[in-house]
């Protein structure tokens, strides 16, 4: 009776140790297909994470194992595309209180503002309540929609993808913190755009003191010393620079114990001027046939068929037109 009674309760044990391990799983996702019909996330990139060209994983789920650290009241740059082919919608969840789901208040903090295959990114802000620990971070893309369930969980949509991360989010480092790395402008370069706004980013520093926002100095002299924008995030768009002129740029982190000093200054020569590249919100494109054959004007003529929503033709000789005379389309 004894041996009985032991192996009951080890029975038991080993039945409430598998409910706790069966517990802590995330959700599982589904999709009506599966993706290699081109409907999946192909780049996505945060902070030191980077997984490009990954294509369509069987079962339309994939856990990358990839991981990453960040600190509560932190800011990280991400991107995220689809395959060339057909436009998705995208969301990000990140589990901040360690319960095992998405959904908490604040854990969806991404959805893309439409469908497209041109690349989104954007900032995720680390709330300063998050729970220390390793947090899953999900991403999912949907075909011809941006409408997801609010927890990441269940079923998806009939088209997509859906891709699984960790955070191991640390506690604040106390300190002055150290200066940061810079992504763009580049050093040296030229030829941005003012017209439409030039970004600047740069990343989270990995030594000293946990920042909690930045000081963007621009300027025409080196160092800068205009303070331009004092941004949470990793990133700032301006668009009141002049063209084709020489600009020097620098970014000090900061936080209550103090800023950054001494940090690199980086160089960039404005372009003369440019044109937006447009883009769509219609999910596929024009593989429902929604694009244009043929262009006629005075002596162009340019007869094309493409299943890209945007090609760029300025290289073509440009027709003679007079002013104030009018001519067929």
């Amino acid at each position: 009776m004894k041996k009985i009674f032991s192996k009951l309760i080890l029975s038991v044990a080993a039945l409430f140790a598998f409910a706790g391990v069966a517990q802590a799983q995330y959700c599982s996702v589904s999709y009506g297909t599966n993706c290699t019909s081109f409907d999946y996330i192909d780049h996505f990139t945060f902070n030191s994470i980077s997984n490009t060209n990954s294509g369509c994983t069987s079962g339309n789920y994939n856990n990358t194992g990839m991981s990453d650290v960040v600190f509560p009241g932190g800011s990280y740059n991400f991107t995220v595309q689809s395959g060339s082919t057909y436009g998705q919608g995208f969301a990000i969840w990140i589990d901040f209180n360690l319960d095992n789901d998405f959904a908490d208040s604040g854990e969806q903090v991404y959805v893309s503002p439409y469908t497209s295959t041109a690349q989104f990114s954007g900032t995720i802000n680390i709330p300063g309540s998050a729970s220390t620990g390793t947090a899953r971070m999900r991403v999912s893309c949907l075909y011809g929609s941006t409408s997801f369930p609010y927890d990441g969980c269940g079923y998806i949509g009939y088209y997509g993808e859906t891709e699984d991360y960790d955070l191991n989010i640390q506690a604040p480092v106390a300190g002055v913190p150290d200066c940061t790395t810079y992504n763009a402008p580049a050093d040296g370069s030229s030829g941005a755009c003012p017209s439409i706004g030039i970004n600047f980013s740069w990343a989270f520093p990995t030594t000293g003191g946990t920042p909690t926002g930045y000081e963007l100095y621009i300027g025409t002299t080196n160092p800068p010393t205009t303070l331009v924008a004092t941004p949470a995030g990793l990133n700032y768009t301006v668009s009141t620079l002049s063209p084709s002129t020489l600009y020097y740029w620098m970014v000090q982190p900061t936080n209550s114990y103090g800023t950054a000093s001494s940090c690199t200054v980086y160089s960039f020569t404005t372009g003369p001027g440019c044109y937006c590249t447009p883009d769509w919100d219609y999910a596929s494109n024009s593989y429902n046939y929604n694009y244009i054959t043929q262009i006629d004007l005075g002596s162009l003529s340019n007869a094309n068929y493409s299943y890209d929503p945007y090609q760029d033709f300025t290289s073509l000789t440009a027709p003679q037109l007079e002013q104030g005379a009018t001519y067929p389309i």
